[in-house]
C-alpha cells in the first residue's frame, strides 16, 4: 500500500468514524492530580490523526479550514453533563456544512463516554499530555487500518 493510498483511506476513515461508534485509545492510568470531571469542561478541538496499516503509519495535522478539514471535530463539554459535537458534513449535493448535535457525557476515571443520537463514543483522557483520544479500527478492502483522533483544549 502506498503512502498516498494510506492517506486517502485514512481521511475517508476519519470522516466515517465521526459518524459511527468509537473505541478508546491510550492508557487506563489516571493522573490523580487532575480532576477529569472539572478539567473536561470547555471546548476540545481535533488537531491530529494517526493511522496505521500494513506496517505503514501516517500522521495528519487537522484544522477547521485546512487540507484535512473534513476530519475536524469540536466537542464542547458543559458542567451540566451535556456536550455539543460539531463537524463538517457533506450533503447530497456535495456542499459541506458545519453541523452540531447536542448529547450527554459521563466521566468514569479517565474514560469519557459521549452519547449522541447515533450512539456512544468512549474517549480516553491522557493526563500526561492533556489530550482526549478515540480509536477506530476498520477493514478497508482487506486492509486492517487503525485510526487515532486526538483532541485538545
Amino acid at each position: 500500500m502506498t503512502k498516498m493510498n494510506l492517506l486517502r483511506i485514512l481521511t475517508i476513515m476519519i470522516v466515517t468514524i465521526l459518524s459511527v461508534g468509537f473505541v478508546s485509545c491510550g492508557g487506563d492510568d489516571v493522573d490523580e492530580t487532575i480532576n477529569v470531571n472539572s478539567y473536561i469542561i470547555g471546548t476540545w478541538r481535533s488537531f491530529k490523526a494517526t493511522g496505521y496499516a500494513q506496517g505503514e503509519s501516517v500522521t495528519l495535522d487537522i484544522s477547521k479550514n485546512g487540507e484535512y478539514s473534513s476530519a475536524y471535530l469540536e466537542l464542547v463539554f458543559n458542567s451540566d453533563g451535556t456536550v455539543i459535537g460539531s463537524n463538517w458534513q457533506q450533503d447530497s449535493s456535495g456542499v459541506s456544512r458545519w453541523v452540531s448535535e447536542k448529547g450527554n457525557y459521563i466521566v468514569n476515571g479517565n474514560m469519557v463516554d459521549v452519547t449522541f443520537s447515533d450512539g456512544t463514543a468512549s474517549l480516553t483522557f491522557d493526563a500526561s499530555d492533556r489530550t482526549l483520544c478515540f480509536r477506530a479500527a476498520q477493514n478497508v478492502n482487506g486492509t486492517n487500518i487503525t485510526i487515532n483522533l486526538f483532541l485538545r483544549k
